[in-house]
């Protein structure tokens, strides 16, 4: 006979079909939404520079001839790095304001991550004006590059280092509008003033700067000059004692003492800088090969890894010997070029010292006239 298995009670049946829904309603977590994570978990602030004034910033790339500019940049773009999260490489942006032709396509690059941050944070910046900064970052530039081939006005570098200076504090100021305006971001160091070793490169090299600027600017219109010399002047001495023919265009005659210590028979300026003769008599007792074994000695204690070749001739239709000596190497990476051209004439000696020193590629353009003046200096 089957036993049947006896029913069990409805209130039974009841709290067996509710135990489950209990536990399964205690054991599972509610699912967290963005605004409880957000609320929760606060959101952990990007350590950054305080903004510094512009003005601080100036004075800075101005002291060190822009060289600062290279070692700021690559701290700002770390510091856009944190705030983007964009993969930069900071340390490859130390190259960015030394080659002109990278800048076109690094800084609109930094721009539209810098962009995109103003956007996010609701900051406005008119796209043209970074248009004239990055035209006008180029334009300097590209005259800083071409002063290190060619001779330039100082005047010129003088004003360009001023706005190279002054374009990169205005970088810095909208640099300082995105850090000022964003809720997550937390300041560290000085908001105005310099660090000790920024004090003293301020203090120490913003005078020197600013001083051989503006000389070097001024010095080329200080000399005095008593007249012009156009290409193929024969210069005939006064007193008849010897003549320079002048090749290329710019030579003038200035007053004895603006090249010299004032010991000179005549000075002539050339149109650089850097490109001078200079006459100078000598007499007994000191000869033509004293001339010029001091003279090579003096050019060699100047720069020592000159090179200087020797040429002895006689002067056409005299019985006197004429020297050339011709010495050439570089100084600062640029071109150095002295010539030395002596001979004797009664009882003095007349030396021709000529001194031409510019970047290579003007050096290029002047050095073979300048050596052709150096040997037609002669005796009368």
């Amino acid at each position: 006979m089957t036993q049947q298995t006896p029913a069990l009670p409805e209130t039974h049946l009841h709290e067996l079909s509710s135990e489950p829904r209990q536990a399964q309603m205690t054991t599972t977590p509610e699912t967290p939404t963005p605004e409880t994570l957000s609320a929760e978990q606060p959101v952990s602030s990007i350590i950054v520079r305080a903004p510094r004034s512009p003005w601080w910033e100036f004075f800075l790339h101005f002291a060190t001839f822009g060289f600062y500019t290279n070692f700021w940049l690559v701290v700002r773009v770390k510091e856009i790095k944190r705030l983007s999260g964009h993969p930069l490489k900071p340390w490859l942006w130390l190259f960015v304001p030394s080659l002109v032709f990278v800048q076109p396509f690094a800084f609109p690059k930094l721009d539209k991550i810098l962009c995109k941050i103003e956007g996010n944070a609701d900051i406005r910046h008119p796209d043209n004006r970074f248009n004239l900064w990055l035209a006008a970052v180029f334009l300097v530039s590209a005259f800083f590059w071409l002063s290190t081939e060619y001779a330039t006005p100082n005047w010129l570098s003088l004003v360009a280092l001023i706005f190279w200076s002054g374009l990169f504090s205005l970088f810095s100021q909208r640099l300082n509008t995105i850090k000022q305006q964003l809720s997550h971001v937390e300041f560290k160091g000085k908001s105005s003033g310099y660090a000790f070793w920024e004090w003293l490169i301020v203090i120490l090299l913003t005078p020197i700067t600013f001083g051989a600027l503006i000389y070097a600017s001024i010095s080329p219109f200080m000399l005095n000059e008593i007249s012009s010399l156009p290409d193929q002047t024969a210069y005939i001495d006064p007193n008849n004692h010897f003549q320079l023919t002048v090749h290329g265009d710019g030579w003038r005659e200035v007053e004895v003492g603006s090249l010299s210590d004032g010991t000179a028979e005549l000075e002539l300026a050339g149109s650089v800088e850097d490109a001078f003769f200079l006459v100078f008599k000598t007499s007994p007792p000191i000869t033509l090969n004293d001339i010029v074994d001091s003279r090579i000695a003096f050019i060699q204690t100047q720069y020592p890894d000159i090179k200087c070749h020797e040429e002895r001739s006689l002067v056409q239709g005299q019985l006197a010997v004429m020297i050339h000596v011709m010495c050439e190497g570089q100084y600062m990476r640029d071109p150095v070029l002295q010539t030395i051209t002596a001979f004797e004439k009664g009882n003095d000696t007349y030396e021709l010292f000529g001194t031409l020193s510019t970047p290579k590629l003007t050096y290029s353009a002047l050095s073979a006239e300048f050596k052709q003046m150096a040997k037609e200096f002669q005796p009368l």
